[in-house]
């Protein structure tokens, strides 16, 4: 079986030539330098005309032999409880297919109470979606593992980071780590600054807890704090240590405008080097 594009044409083009044109310019714009040292990387997940550079520096950060990506991002279909993993056997994009590694999957499974496996919660989700065409523009041979993350409670959130590290500590393929998310939401350029300035710093902290009570408390913002909620998990069972912002814009300043929608779109990167 094999999922389909969602948001072909309204995200990113669903021309391949167009798609694949749009890819390269934004990636030779940003000159990305790929890290053999990265292990984990956040990407925004909107529109490649908005956030088409931190996406660009995000994935072409990662090493040029990467062939295992896990893939965790938020669902803003359905309320989960739970880590969705698609196991079916590709994903389409225009640019052709991508095989999911469902041996990888069904071991998560089996060794989690948290992964269940939930393809028709990946059907209309862009969050994972619109990442795919740049990791075919960017690496050579490699699979995916899809994972959306639900809103999981604090001790599961580390059972299931620890599951998910272990079983990355027990690959011998080059892998990486991919979360998606996009950063504050709302209509101040001003508190938007700010907010992101503050996700961000909490992020680069790697505690998993402070960054979930300060969200709860409303002080940062993320679409995607769950998945980053299970990102530094797993960071921290791997013990890894060093990350940084690599890019950061907002749709106001690609608009070139203070007034309107204002969203944060942020490339940060974790690195071996920091083990």
């Amino acid at each position: 079986m094999r999922r389909t594009p969602a948001v072909a044409g309204t995200f990113y083009p669903a021309d391949p030539e167009e798609l694949l044109r749009t890819i390269q310019h934004l990636f030779n714009s940003t000159s990305p330098s790929p890290r053999s040292d990265l292990v984990a990387v956040i990407s925004p997940h909107a529109g490649y005309p908005y956030a088409g550079r931190p996406q660009a520096v995000a994935i072409g950060s990662l090493p040029k032999e990467t062939e295992l990506v896990i893939l965790l991002g938020p669902s803003h279909y359905f309320p989960l409880r739970h880590l969705a993993v698609d196991l079916r056997e590709e994903w389409r994009t225009p640019l052709g297919d991508v095989e999911i590694d469902q041996e990888w999957g069904r071991a998560l499974l089996e060794g989690s109470e948290d992964f269940v496996e939930g393809a028709e919660y990946h059907d209309p989700e862009h969050s994972l979606e619109v990442l795919v065409p740049w990791l075919q523009v960017h690496l050579s041979e490699f699979q995916i593992v899809p994972i959306l993350v639900g809103a999981l409670e604090r001790n599961a959130f580390r059972r299931a980071g620890e599951s998910l590290a272990q079983r990355l500590l027990q690959e011998s393929r080059p892998w990486v780590l991919v979360t998606s998310s996009d950063l504050y939401h709302g209509y101040s350029y001003e508190e938007g600054r700010e907010m992101d300035q503050k996700t961000l710093e909490v992020i680069l902290q790697r505690d998993m807890s402070t960054l979930l009570e300060d969200h709860h408390r409303g002080t940062i913002m993320a679409c995607g704090i769950h998945p980053i909620a299970l990102l530094l998990a797993t960071l921290e069972t791997l013990g890894i240590q060093q990350g940084e912002v690599l890019e950061y814009t907002n749709s106001l300043d690609v608009l070139g405008t203070r007034v309107g929608y204002f969203v944060g779109y942020a490339a940060v990167g974790f690195f071996r080097h920091g083990a």
